[in-house]
């Protein structure tokens, strides 16, 4: 099974935010997605470079293992990804765990309505004197930018946090800065509900893999780029980033040549963690044959 892009490039969890019960936490991955081989083996580096390697595992039962090494039990595990393929929710509840699915696009400002939905399992948990010193882990992919969003704005409309304390808050916490602009720039100014729009239809999203696959290596045991703790893809992992994607690339075609039609039914973004502003688009006899996307 093929890793998230960018999940290396990440810590596991950080801390509880503030003096909040909070914790930010990239994705788990369930087993099947491990090697069981050391970064370094000798052997099928097909699959190291596919999977986790030892040194990276983080399954739903090793993160409730290293918060338990820390002290911290955790009540409730919210997961905002747009997939279901990272674990089964059940490998929380078998614990003990209550786990709520949130699935929120990527890139974009996450709608109102997903916002609520997060708020309303936060204040319910946290103000439950059942749940006195148990801890909520709030996951994306990474843990970093829509989880990033999304706790600030609890953070400033239910808490009284100004815009700059909750993002140095969270990014404290998180151990690492929230990197997505548009998200910042949104909570700088208040979140005004003019720029948020609702959740897309669940029946538009996620129908079609996209068209490139590649396999993107990117593993932080290698790069240094693991924080406090040691910690793409051939099918697209996340399905609203997906989305995101392809709005982008459809404004910016019709942009430059008017509304286009769709040659086929089949989706056009490729699997990158992020796109840069520009693109290139060949078009032959009427429809689009090629398109060109550049990593930043």
């Amino acid at each position: 099974m093929h890793v998230p892009d960018g999940w290396f490039d990440y810590s596991r969890f950080g801390s509880p935010i503030d003096s909040t019960r909070i914790v930010a936490v990239k994705t788990p991955l369930k087993k099947q997605f491990n090697t069981g081989m050391a970064a370094n083996h000798s052997g099928d580096y097909s699959r190291i470079l596919r999977g986790v390697p030892i040194e990276e595992e983080f399954t739903p039962g090793q993160m409730l293992e290293l918060f338990k090494e820390r002290g911290w039990r955790v009540g409730l595990v919210i997961d905002l990804t747009y997939t279901n393929r990272y674990y089964e929710p059940q490998d929380f509840i078998d614990h003990g765990v209550r786990h709520s699915k949130i699935k929120c696009p990527g890139q974009i400002i996450p709608p109102d309505d997903i916002y609520q939905r997060l708020c309303g399992e936060l204040s319910e948990f946290l103000s439950d004197p059942n749940n006195d010193g148990s801890l909520v882990a709030v996951h994306c992919t990474h843990g970093l930018n829509r989880t990033g969003y999304l706790i600030c704005r609890y953070l400033m409309e239910k808490c009284g946090y100004d815009a700059e304390t909750a993002i140095e808050a969270f990014n404290s916490g998180r151990g690492c800065d929230i990197e997505r602009e548009n998200y910042l720039k949104h909570l700088r100014n208040g979140c005004p509900q003019d720029e948020l729009r609702k959740s897309p239809a669940r029946d538009r999203l996620g129908e079609t893999d996209h068209l490139i696959s590649g396999s993107l290596s990117s593993s932080a045991a290698h790069r240094g780029h693991l924080r406090w703790q040691s910690g793409g893809a051939r099918r697209n992992d996340e399905e609203g980033d997906r989305r995101s994607r392809e709005e982008v690339a459809r404004e910016k075609r019709e942009a430059v040549r008017g509304p286009l039609a769709p040659s086929s039914g089949k989706q056009e973004s490729p699997d990158l963690k992020q796109l840069s502003a520009e693109s290139s688009i060949v078009n032959r006899g009427g429809g689009i044959t090629a398109v060109k996307m550049m990593v930043v």
